[in-house]
């Protein structure tokens, strides 16, 4: 079940009028959400037509609540791609989530860490989520090359093994060059540090209990599983070996960060 709603502008946001949105990444969105139009322009309705679309009005804030009316009742997240910031109050004022399209940043793993002006991708149908993927198990449903900044922060760890540089793979496909990649996952020596070495506790986690909590997750939900784990030297190896340049690398508690680019 299609969970979450995407409405398009047509002028400087769809490839044929000047934007990057083109109708492979359309076609591939409508694989996993409701898409219309929702644009200024008098012939919106044949515009979504064209692209194979159930929906197209004129209009803004009011077309952007009919469309939800119609498709979203069962719906968690409420995109809007446009390329004008100006729209942004009217956008909003109906419940829909801003990315300009000119600077269409990911949201990778986000879970209740929703950040506006970023697609928000989740495997779980949470409260404003805008795509619902298993990201192990599926590709990005972008182009490539049309993304500028993709933030992945407490998710790699969590994608299997054998599936995580995939996963990285597919991230330097959809970035433009020069976009930026932002990873922070567990840290394997800074783990033992703080739980071998100095003995530390959180909450009442010590010792074994406190390690193994690090290492294989919290269980808090059927999600909440570690699948791998890195050092430093370990994540900057695999993603030169993608084809990043790793430009920043630093320990924040027991996970590491990491700043790479296209």
């Amino acid at each position: 079940m299609k969970r979450t709603l995407i409405a398009l502008d047509v002028d400087g946001t769809l490839k044929d009028f000047g934007g990057p949105i083109s109708r492979e990444t359309i076609d591939r969105l409508k694989e996993v959400a409701h898409v219309g139009i929702c644009s200024g322009r008098e012939d919106a309705w044949e515009i979504a037509k064209s692209y194979g679309l159930g929906f197209g009005e004129t209009g803004k804030s009011d077309c952007l609540l009919r469309f939800k009316k119609l498709w979203g009742k069962d719906c968690v997240g409420f995109l809007y791609i446009g390329d004008s910031v100006s729209d942004r109050i009217e956008v909003t004022r109906a419940g829909f989530n801003f990315v300009s399209a000119r600077d269409i940043k990911l949201n990778l793993g986000c879970g209740e860490d929703i950040r506006f002006g970023y697609i928000n991708i989740d495997i779980r149908p949470l409260s404003g989520v805008n795509l619902i993927i298993d990201l192990e198990k599926s590709r990005l449903p972008f182009e490539d090359n049309i993304i500028s900044e993709i933030v992945a922060q407490d998710v790699i760890e969590h994608i299997h093994y054998d599936r995580v540089k995939y996963l990285l793979m597919e991230c330097y496909r959809v970035l433009r060059p020069n976009g930026k990649l932002y990873i922070r996952t567990p840290d394997l020596e800074r783990i033992y540090d703080k739980v071998i070495r100095k003995r530390e506790r959180l909450g009442d986690k010590v010792g074994y209990r406190l390690l193994s909590y690090f290492i294989f997750g919290g269980y808090s939900n059927e999600y909440d599983i570690h699948k791998c784990i890195f050092t430093k030297e370990l994540l900057k190896e695999l993603l030169e070996s993608v084809g990043f340049k790793v430009l920043e690398v630093y320990n924040d508690n027991s996970n590491l960060v990491c700043l790479s680019e296209k």
